[in-house]
């Protein structure tokens, strides 16, 4: 039951997040194709890697990261900045311009914490936060 349940939540996140992509990708001056909509949600995830550290994480090569790096800097949603404890080193960072294009993608999570927050007793949602903290934490 636990499997089926986890399945459940899982196929409707990454469903909503895919609809949500669909919609994003119509044309329209600086929309990203697919594979920028996902080096983002990489980025992202990884929290202001270098290239080679995105790199890494998509398996892909040093010069295909630059390029996919170098296009959604032109497109203003990433910018590399200088790290301060090795001068040699860059991360990458989002530009309010992806912040305002990300809040879309939290929304669908938003909604399904007021719902949440509607239907459990404060008991009920303490022991639930506690419940996905454990599991957060404990994923591989």
């Amino acid at each position: 039951m636990l499997y089926e349940d986890l399945e459940a939540i899982y196929d409707k996140i990454k469903l909503e997040f895919y609809r949500r992509i669909s919609e994003k990708l119509k044309d329209r001056e600086g929309s990203l194709s697919a594979t920028e909509m996902f080096s983002l949600e990489i980025i992202h995830t990884l929290v202001r890697p270098t290239i080679g550290e995105f790199a890494e994480f998509a398996g892909i090569s040093l010069p295909g990261a630059t390029y996919k790096v170098t296009s959604l800097i032109e497109k203003g949603y990433i910018k590399r900045v200088q790290s301060q404890t090795d001068k040699r080193e860059y991360h990458l960072e989002f530009t309010d311009k992806y912040y305002g294009y990300a809040a879309l993608d939290r929304d669908y999570l938003k909604k399904v914490t007021e719902k949440m927050n509607e239907v459990l007793t404060e008991q009920q949602l303490k022991e639930l936060t506690e419940i996905i903290s454990i599991v957060q934490s404990n994923m591989p």
